[in-house]
């Protein structure tokens, strides 16, 4: 949905998290981050977000009136294709189960497909 976003309580104000229409794939890193690259946040942008930042204003007005305190700009754990990461990994015993864009939608199909993978030794067919 254009413009939609999660709105919450946080401490005695709101926080707001645009779902954005557009997924920006960052290329800069093609190896993934750099090892030091820990609680790291990228420079603000809110022109990406300002159709959710007035759909948010529209439905809780003091947001518009009481303004922004802190922008954070950070990397998520969703992939760019969307598609979760589940599977063996290059570490013997090492499995990956991570970026599930729905969170408790996908968990249950996803953990028993890993499950197999570990009981196995394959996928299911």
């Amino acid at each position: 949905l254009k413009g939609s976003s999660y709105i919450r309580q946080e401490g005695n104000g709101f926080l707001i998290g645009p779902y954005e229409e557009e997924c920006v794939v960052r290329t800069d890193m093609p190896r993934g981050p750099p090892s030091d690259f820990v609680m790291e946040l990228f420079p603000d942008s809110l022109d990406r977000i300002e159709d959710n930042l007035l759909q948010g204003i529209e439905l809780v007005p003091c947001l518009g009136e009481v303004g922004f305190k802190t922008v954070v700009n950070g990397p998520t754990i969703w992939t760019g294709d969307s598609l979760a990461r589940v599977g063996r990994t290059t570490i013997p015993g090492w499995y990956d189960f991570n970026s599930l864009t729905y969170g408790i939608a996908q968990s249950l199909a996803l953990s028993e497909y890993l499950a197999h993978i570990v009981l196995e030794g394959e996928q299911p067919s």
